[in-house]
């Protein structure tokens, strides 16, 4: 992974989306790969791209805000920390405010890069696989299922992904 620059913000509105469906996935504990992206979808409409969600998810844990074991994520104490900061779940100014906090981050906040575990391309896209056979074939997970996104969790960005605008770049 190539880290910004230092006229550019290391953190971007992927990176936050990408926290915020950590979070929302399991309330925050270790959730499969395939929750997470689940609650991705369900959060801003679209599935996320591999190689991008896998960058996004190795950076915040290089900044110990998640941890992956097990092909799980799940929040550290670090970021449910940065995540109560950015206000309550269901703060219209929640997702910017996040945003903002995470700007304020600084590669001397971070591990060396790779010295953390963190989900690969190929599992990212592995699990995008199989939360679309498990839609094909109808065995999506629906509300109050393990895999499901947790109702209370999902505070009505929808699929335009609410203030936080797409999760694009």
């Amino acid at each position: 992974m190539i880290h910004m620059t230092m006229d550019e913000d290391l953190f971007g509105r992927f990176d936050a989306a990408a926290l915020l469906a950590v979070e929302a996935a399991n309330g925050g504990e270790l959730a499969t790969l395939e929750q997470v992206v689940s609650t991705f979808l369900a959060l801003f409409g679209e599935s996320p791209a591999p190689a991008r969600f896998a960058e996004a998810c190795a950076l915040l844990a290089e900044a110990s805000l998640v941890e992956y074991q097990d092909e799980a994520l799940g929040l550290t104490s670090g970021g449910r920390r940065l995540l109560r900061r950015a206000g309550t779940m269901k703060a219209a100014e929640r997702p910017e405010r996040l945003l903002s906090l995470l700007r304020q981050l600084d590669e001397g906040d971070l591990a060396p890069e790779g010295s953390v575990p963190a989900p690969t391309a190929e599992a990212v896209a592995a699990a995008l696989a199989d939360l679309d056979h498990d839609l094909e074939s109808g065995n999506a997970p629906v509300r109050g299922d393990l895999l499901a996104p947790n109702p209370s969790s999902t505070w009505g960005y929808g699929a335009s992904g609410g203030r936080l605008g797409r999760p694009g770049p």
